[in-house]
């Protein structure tokens, strides 16, 4: 409309000097400004230096997002750290380029703009503050980790990753109990989360008893797909067989077991261990000799005495066939 009577100059002064005009000009003046300013008229918004920064911020947060998918993190980074640069007030960017800087190390950094982004969000975000919490307990900072993990759980009682997060604090502080009570606190509001229940597992596991273990095992494995090997799950299960005299059954679980991914120290002894039980002489023989490697010097005594045992066995039975 206002290019239109912009149009024809003439016309233009005429109409200004009739008070006609004013009464029907005004009110589709208006109108005109509301639905440009509605619909993001690119005019007016370009004179708008704070909602072009916002707009370049999620262009390139946007940006960051898709080279996460192609795996490219270091390009990744660049674009989340211009979204900050942009608009330093977007948790989202912030959130994601933490997770960048962790996955290549730069630690402190990953927690400095995380730490940022809890602020900003007036440090009630639960996935912050947990995320937050596992971040500075991996560093070491237990304190501060404790310090996260109870302003989450008194803003969000049953938040299961907050109760998980507590869990794993007291566990690395060797409070078994406790932290067997907080993963089963977890559990109640997640009951599928196998990482929970391995948790547990592993506290039966620390705490000797073998039986309970096994049945945690037993219930994580009914929630895995078939194709599904863990290591870690599969080692907690050889040891609980170990110790509940299943000998057999330990040898089939742990010999899996070291298909799955390059074996550690602690899996080969208890390998060797059900093998010699079972009279596996030679092949306890052969995964000692895999397993010295990768042993310390406690492991390497434990080697050592699976040795003795071992010749111990033979002799016997020398002195029975005679």
């Amino acid at each position: 409309m206002l290019a239109v009577v912009g149009a024809n100059s003439s016309a233009l002064t005429h109409c200004f000097q009739d008070h006609r005009f004013w009464q029907l000009a005004v009110p589709i003046v208006t109108v005109a400004v509301c639905v440009c300013g509605s619909s993001g008229c690119a005019t007016l918004s370009s004179r708008n230096p704070v909602e072009r920064n916002v707009l370049a911020a999620r262009h390139s947060s946007q940006q960051g997002m898709s080279a996460l998918d192609r795996g490219h993190f270091v390009q990744a980074e660049q674009y989340f750290s211009d979204a900050i640069a942009q608009c330093p007030d977007n948790i989202d960017a912030r959130c994601q380029l933490s997770e960048c800087l962790w996955k290549r190390g730069a630690h402190n950094d990953a927690i400095d703009h995380l730490s940022e982004a809890l602020a900003n969000s007036e440090n009630d975000d639960i996935q912050i503050l947990v995320r937050l919490g596992q971040m500075k307990l991996e560093v070491g900072e237990i304190e501060d980790a404790q310090a996260l993990v109870q302003q989450a759980l008194h803003t969000f009682p049953d938040a299961a990753q907050a109760w998980q997060l507590d869990g794993s604090i007291r566990y690395q502080q060797g409070r078994y109990q406790e932290a067997l009570a907080s993963f089963q606190r977890s559990l109640s509001h997640a009951p599928e989360n196998v990482e929970t229940q391995l948790a547990i597992a592993e506290i039966y596991h620390r705490l000797e008893r073998p039986g309970r273990t096994l049945a945690t095992l037993t219930n994580v494995e009914r929630s895995l797909p078939a194709e599904y090997d863990n290591q870690r799950q599969l080692t907690l299960k050889g040891t609980a067989l170990n110790r509940l005299n299943r000998y057999e059954e330990a040898v089939s679980v742990l010999t899996a077991a070291i298909q799955v991914e390059t074996s550690s120290a602690e899996l080969m002894e208890q390998l060797a261990f059900a093998q010699i039980q079972t009279g596996r002489y030679r092949q306890a023989r052969q995964t000692i000799r895999r397993a010295l490697p990768l042993a310390n010097s406690e492991q390497n005594r434990a080697f050592q005495q699976l040795m003795t045992q071992m010749a111990a066995k033979e002799n016997r039975m020398e002195t029975q066939a005679r």
